[in-house]
């Protein structure tokens, strides 16, 4: 169960990272089936890279109880984050009519910014209050 769990989450933090700074990076035709996120990026490798040595460092240092707390507070700011992604994204003018939130999809991303923020607050005091003891 962990296994996967450590698997799954390296895996997804990679892609998505990866994609980032596809897009960020504005790489020409990106949209092209070629261009597609693969495993064999240089952008997947080296963030996955990147996790192994970051979890192998604080392993080393003996210090495990410090992964799993920061890996805690950084993913609790995960749906805050998306439902403000979304709030912001799907109300642009850009995006057709057709495809925007509607006032019932602003209500609910609103609630669940403030829910999930809110708890993301409480977990990061949880953390910060297990770093110091």
């Amino acid at each position: 169960m962990v296994y996967t769990s450590v698997l799954g989450g390296f895996s997804g933090i990679a892609y998505v990272t990866a994609d980032c700074l596809r897009v960020l990076r504005r790489y020409p035709h990106q949209d092209e089936a070629r261009f597609d996120m693969s495993a064999k990026s240089v952008e997947f490798r080296g963030a996955l890279v990147y996790l192994s040595v970051a979890t192998l460092v604080i392993m080393g240092l003996g210090k495990p109880v410090t992964l799993v707390l920061v890996y805690a507070a950084i993913s609790a700011f995960i749906l805050p984050v998306l439902a403000l992604a979304l709030l912001v994204i799907l109300n642009r003018g850009s995006v057709p009519t057709g495809l925007r939130n509607t006032w019932w999809s602003n209500t609910l991303l609103t609630v669940c910014l403030a829910l999930f923020g809110f708890l993301a607050i409480l977990q990061v005091k949880e953390s910060v209050m297990g770093f110091i003891g």
